[in-house]
């Protein structure tokens, strides 16, 4: 269904009043931009053609972002990094800085440092960069932007910025909790990481007390052999081991 953004001045709803009558609502850009050549609309045809071109830049660029998530995978970071930054580009030409798809670039391309190579300043300067745009551009409490925080949490956390980190899990767990059920699986890893990061700061009473927090979690939606149960559960043990002494 097409809806160009001037829709709203004479000529153009003129246009789509004949378009309607002619061949009804559905139609595609090129057809209508074939439609307006023939009725000598040339200004609103030149818009439509302009739409077009750019809507297939956007297609382009979304295939872009999928080889490089691929590329990530298979852990290629050169690959990877060549389709996310071309994605970045196509993006930020059609989009603009803010907008946040371009946002979602920034992040992809962090992970690739970070998961990837294990650099993790230019993770930390990419992830920074995206989080700027879902500020400005989502409600406070979007789930994407509490991915970009929990992202910015782990990053801090391998620099042993253990207060910036921390900082953001909180921020990433305040959205989570708020928008999520109290069992998903997301808090679990958010409750985990601040748990671990806690015990980097040697606070062993409140690394216990978010450890056990994903502890409950992780016993209500994994069966009891499942690793990741038994890690936390391992750890747990070697927490209480700490505070004893």
């Amino acid at each position: 269904r097409v809806s160009l953004a001037s829709e709203d001045d004479f000529h153009l709803k003129e246009t789509f009043s004949y378009m309607k009558n002619t061949i009804g609502d559905d139609t595609d850009l090129d057809s209508l931009g074939k439609i307006l050549f023939e009725m000598g609309e040339y200004e609103q045809g030149e818009k439509c053609y302009k739409r077009m071109r750019d809507e297939g830049k956007l297609v382009c660029g979304n295939a872009e972002l999928g080889l490089g998530k691929i590329g990530a995978v298979y852990n290629n970071a050169d690959e990877s990094l060549k389709h996310l930054e071309e994605a970045l580009h196509i993006r930020q030409r059609l989009l603009g800085e803010d907008h946040g798809d371009v946002g979602e670039c920034y992040t992809l391309i962090g992970g690739v440092h970070w998961y990837v190579l294990e650099d993790y300043d230019e993770a930390l300067r990419n992830l920074t960069k995206a989080v700027k745009i879902p500020e400005a551009a989502l409600p406070p409490d979007s789930l994407a932007l509490a991915k970009t925080y929990h992202n910015l949490g782990t990053t801090y956390d391998l620099q042993e910025e253990y207060d910036l980190g921390l900082n953001y899990f909180m921020k990433a767990l305040k959205i989570r909790e708020k928008m999520l059920p109290s069992n998903h699986p997301d808090i679990g890893t958010t409750y985990n990481n601040i748990g671990k990061l806690y015990e980097s700061k040697e606070n062993y009473g409140k690394a216990l007390e978010y450890c056990e927090k994903a502890m409950g979690i992780q016993r209500k939606i994994l069966p009891p052999t499942h690793a990741e149960l038994k890690r936390t559960e391992r750890n747990i043990r070697k927490l209480k081991d700490k505070m004893k002494h």
